[in-house]
């Protein structure tokens, strides 16, 4: 898996000016030609080399055949009694049988189920390595783009949010039993044209804990190395960020809804929740099951929302009002972070720093058509932030 004849700039320029024109060149083929190698005592050999050609008379292709006997007056420096030694050959080259266990669409950046790597200097073999790889199935890194993005932490770094970062990743290691271990990362952060290389880097640092995090990768055993079908891979994160869709006339509160994200990607399947007036999902919206339900913009269910005037509660002072399943009220910031947990029977918003609650009591309607209510207890007290 290799072209010899090209490792040498002088043997390949006389070999091309040997060749005839009009060969068939193609991607599978740019020069036209395919080189015969064999092995004899331990030293590369040229057997012979075919030619790709065209007949324009015909309208055929067909292959011109040429030995090592009408080849040596190209290679007179490295004939010997047993054909064509490539004595200018030093170097790793590979030779392979077997099933394609990686493939990529460019020249040789492959790999077979068996392969021997043998070590060369001027045509002789000097030391050699025979490997089985195999490929062992799991998460494909060029199908983990929606994975990675919703799990990388952007509210972490909020110089990223709403912005692109591409991440190019290379020299990929992995433990045979599907988790990541390391790669080499560049990473080009927003509004920036240079990469950043330090491995050190908050943000690098941050995307290799979301690789190790993900189970199970993909594995492929290669060569004696444990890693995934990628040389080198560039990634880009969107902030995730999810609209609403409906298959309704206009999208007001209670119709069926789906959202997508950036790319069109289905993130919450259309009629899991009914609309509740949140378009757009940049961190956090609300959407209706049997409750009012506060999700993010990785389509996660936070906590149950605390209904006002037949809305979500209105936000005071950087917080607003949650419930947990048995109806306790705590409160969360408009990043869906739970600040106080839930674990009042009744609590009002906050005001100038502090909020009214209480841990007992019972609601009482204030009219006849049961629509306002007051809670009642015996025993308020105020709590902070804190």
């Amino acid at each position: 898996m290799d072209k010899p004849l090209e490792r040498d700039s002088t043997v390949y320029a006389n070999l091309k000016k040997y060749l005839p024109e009009g060969r068939i060149m193609s991607t599978a083929n740019w020069d036209g030609y395919t080189g015969h190698w064999i092995v004899i005592d331990g030293k590369i050999y040229l057997q012979k080399i075919d030619v790709d050609m065209y007949s324009s008379k015909g309208g055929e292709d067909y292959t011109l055949t040429y030995t090592t006997d009408s080849l040596k007056k190209v290679f007179t420096s490295y004939s010997d009694e047993k054909g064509i030694c490539a004595k200018w050959l030093n170097g790793t080259i590979r030779s392979g049988q077997g099933k394609i266990i990686r493939y990529v669409h460019s020249g040789f950046n492959r790999n077979m189920e068996k392969e021997h790597v043998m070590y060369i200097r001027n045509g002789v073999i000097v030391g050699q390595e025979l490997y089985h790889n195999w490929k062992k199935e799991g998460i494909a890194l060029l199908n983990a783009r929606w994975e990675l993005e919703k799990r990388f932490p952007f509210e972490r770094f909020p110089e990223m949010v709403g912005k692109r970062i591409v991440f190019i990743i290379r020299d990929l290691e992995m433990f045979p039993d599907g988790h990541f271990r390391d790669c080499r990362i560049d990473v080009r952060l927003p509004d920036t044209e240079n990469y950043v290389n330090d491995q050190q880097h908050p943000v690098i640092k941050a995307f290799k804990a979301v690789m190790k995090d993900i189970y199970p990768w993909e594995v492929l055993y290669l060569n004696g190395k444990y890693t995934m079908d990628c040389i080198s891979y560039g990634i880009p994160l969107q902030y995730p960020i999810l609209t609403a869709h409906t298959t309704e006339e206009y999208r007001e509160p209670g119709v069926p809804v789906c959202y997508l994200n950036t790319r069109k990607d289905t993130i919450i399947p259309f009629g899991k929740y009914k609309y509740f007036n949140s378009d757009t999902i940049r961190h956090i919206g609300f959407v209706v099951d049997k409750e009012i339900i506060c999700i993010d913009n990785k389509g996660n269910e936070l906590f149950d929302v605390f209904c006002f005037d037949n809305s979500v509660d209105p936000v005071k002072e950087g917080l607003f009002r949650i419930k947990d399943k048995t109806g306790k009220i705590g409160f969360a910031d408009t990043l869906g972070n739970i600040i106080i947990k839930p674990q009042f029977a009744f609590a009002y918003p906050f005001e100038n720093g502090k909020a009214k609650v209480t841990y007992s009591g019972k609601k009482s309607f204030i009219d006849k058509q049961k629509e306002h209510w007051k809670w009642e207890s015996d025993f308020w007290f105020y709590i902070d932030r804190n």
